[in-house]
């Protein structure tokens, strides 16, 4: 094999190589963006059942005041009516 041929094999083989690291690049970029997409629908569903929760809990209590439905809203935290939120004593 001539030098020149060499040469020329190794520009084809680097030019490939290339190639596939910017594929490589890619798909891994479309994968993190899908999994960023994922999560953000996953946080706006957990962050809408605990409004829907919460919704359900102060329209309960509507005519009361303000201090019971922060009591009813503690309370329902508490016993586990509010989905995905928790108090830590």
């Amino acid at each position: 094999m001539t030098a020149e041929i060499k040469a020329k094999k190794d520009k084809e083989e680097a030019i490939i190589k290339e190639r596939e690291r910017v594929e490589r690049e890619r798909i891994k970029e479309l994968e993190a963006t899908k999994k960023r997409e994922e999560n953000k629908k996953h946080k706006a569903k957990i962050n809408n059942e605990i409004v829907d929760a919460l919704k359900s809990v102060f329209y309960e209590c509507e005519k009361g005041g303000e201090k019971e439905r922060e009591k009813a809203i503690v309370k329902a935290i508490f016993l586990g009516k509010i989905p995905h939120v928790k108090i830590n004593y």
